[in-house]
């Protein structure tokens, strides 16, 4: 068990045990008004305590947890495609180029 005190990110994925809050889950999805949150709801890691001390039981260790499965997501896909730069087009706009594998593609 740990206690997160207001204003601390949750350092790990687990379920509250005691004490109600809110919490700043923009950081996973993007979700700019904190979700209330009360004893037997579950909680990610890097997210933000807004207003309360909360107690809570670790259900991930911290290499398993939702944070760092996005950043490894992050990571593989990022290294998916090779950078090429931004390019104008024959029309005059531009475009992010980048190109995986045998394939090339325009993001934007």
């Amino acid at each position: 068990m740990l206690s997160v005190f207001a204003g601390e990110s949750v350092p790990v994925d687990g379920t509250i045990l005691e004490g109600e809050t809110s919490i700043d889950q923009s950081v996973m999805t993007g979700e700019s008004i904190p979700v209330d949150k009360k004893p037997g709801d579950t909680v990610s890691s890097g997210t933000m305590n807004q207003y309360s001390t909360f107690t809570m039981r670790a259900d991930a260790v911290s290499t398993d947890s939702s944070l760092q499965r996005m950043v490894r997501l992050a990571e593989c896909r990022a290294g998916r495609f090779r950078h090429r730069g931004w390019q104008n087009d024959s029309g005059g706009q531009g475009r992010f180029h980048a190109q995986s594998g045998n394939r090339s593609r325009h993001l934007l």
